[in-house]
């Protein structure tokens, strides 16, 4: 008998645990609408990246209505000059929080795609990322007994970066709105502490530099837009580093009022850690990053002061940067060697 019970309780744990081609093959994902490739002569273009995330917009509407959820508001974020390697982020957000629904609904989770090179990243990684959260959105839909379809629609060859980050900034934040487990302050401050420790690795290329700023003190009584406010400043002096070092990046603003919500401050905190990333890979630096872990619970009061701690550190980095503006290169070279 308890060899049976044993038994059974693996074969609940294998269930749980099954890779994602286990369950994937309940749902079939269609190629580009487009008919171009990653690797045929008439390669894919953001305009197939678009096509396909408004595709999942659409099924994750079909879901939205059934649940009775709200609709999700206009993104708070506003976005110039996007990168591949920056939507890229912002596509696999979509792909956790789309997994994460699957879970809730299904009990099964896949494993997240791994990070290419951000500085390698094009169009072609980002689809294949909005493919993978499609899936497990048309998961949540069989699940569910949906029947209604969306049908993909071809996008202007003229789309830009820009346009498929704020169709997903809006997909995101539809997505937070099914979940029952929604983006938290705790899911903020470890993105936060990504971009610390990028930093940190970006502050070891001086000699001398510290890596970890002073912690500042702690304030309580922060509420989320208090940390879109500061994530949203510390993009300025993020752009200022890319600048002196000879990259481009992103120009990042927001609307911002009482009403902001986790999982707003949380595509802010993305964003940033998609920027530093991308100056980490340029200076051979972003393997060499520690990881993240769950932190417990954390509020809004320890993400502002986290960030904080983010922007003094930047600043550091500024300085370097502006006595030394050809660091990259040779960070680069010494990568090599």
């Amino acid at each position: 008998m308890r060899s049976a019970l044993c038994l059974a309780s693996v074969a609940l744990v294998v269930a749980v645990v099954a890779p994602k081609d286990a369950v994937a093959q309940y749902v079939v994902t269609p190629p580009t609408i487009s008919g171009r490739t990653a690797s045929g002569p008439d390669p894919i273009l953001p305009a197939d990246v678009l096509a396909r995330v408004q595709l999942a917009a659409a099924e994750v509407e079909h879901i939205r209505f059934v649940m009775g959820r709200p609709r999700a508001k206009t993104p708070r974020l506003t976005v110039v000059g996007s990168a591949p390697h920056t939507v890229w982020f912002s596509a696999l957000t979509a792909f956790h929080k789309a997994n994460r629904l699957c879970f809730e609904h299904t009990g099964y989770r896949a494993a997240p795609p791994p990070v290419p090179p951000p500085d390698r990243i094009g169009p072609a990684d980002v689809w294949k990322v909005a493919n993978l959260a499609l899936t497990r959105i048309l998961l949540v839909k069989r699940e569910l007994g949906i029947r209604s379809v969306a049908n993909e629609r071809l996008a202007p060859t003229t789309a830009r970066p820009d346009q498929v980050l704020a169709t997903l900034l809006r997909l995101n934040q539809q997505l937070n709105l099914l979940l029952e487990r929604r983006i938290s302050a705790s899911d903020v401050y470890m993105e936060v502490t990504r971009a610390v420790h990028i930093c940190a690795r970006l502050l070891a290329r001086f000699p001398g530099a510290p890596r970890m700023a002073e912690a500042p003190a702690f304030t309580p009584g922060k509420v989320p837009a208090d940390v879109m406010r500061r994530l949203v400043a510390t993009f300025d002096v993020v752009r200022e580093i890319a600048t002196h070092s000879g990259l481009s990046m992103c120009k990042v603003s927001a609307r911002i009022d009482a009403e902001v919500v986790p999982s707003e401050v949380y595509a802010a905190a993305q964003l940033l850690v998609a920027e530093l990333s991308y100056i980490a890979q340029r200076a051979g630096e972003l393997r060499n990053v520690v990881p993240v872990h769950y932190p417990g619970r954390r509020f809004p009061a320890h993400v502002f002061q986290r960030a904080r701690r983010l922007k003094a550190q930047l600043s550091l980095l500024r300085v370097r940067v502006d006595s030394d503006p050809g660091w990259i290169g040779r960070a680069r070279v010494g990568a090599n060697r």
